[in-house]
């Protein structure tokens, strides 16, 4: 019967150091300052047989989706007029939202 080879033992592998920490990502088109609210706001009325119609609002990051749907609800029957303000400052009072 032929001898067993005895087989070395492994070092124990070092442990491993920490990763460094990534550098930040650049902020892109915003940077630090840059405005935290929408971009763009659609504004519409409905149509109202009333004395004035009502006018709503909807918020919006990207231009083209705001000007989509501005087109979207001027072909609505229940919309009168819509509007797409670009680069706009929605002021609300404290406590909303």
């Amino acid at each position: 019967m032929a001898k067993k080879r005895p087989v070395p033992k492994r070092a124990p592998k070092p442990a491993k150091l920490a990763k460094a920490a990534k550098a930040a990502k650049p902020a892109g088109k915003q940077g630090a300052n840059g405005p935290a609210g929408p971009s763009a706001v659609v504004v519409f009325t409905l149509r109202d047989t009333g004395a004035s119609p009502l006018r709503f609002h909807s918020e919006h990051q990207d231009l083209s989706r705001a000007k989509g749907i501005a087109l979207a609800l001027a072909n609505s029957p229940d919309v009168a007029d819509a509007f797409v303000l670009h680069n706009v400052e929605v002021v609300r009072r404290a406590g909303m939202g």
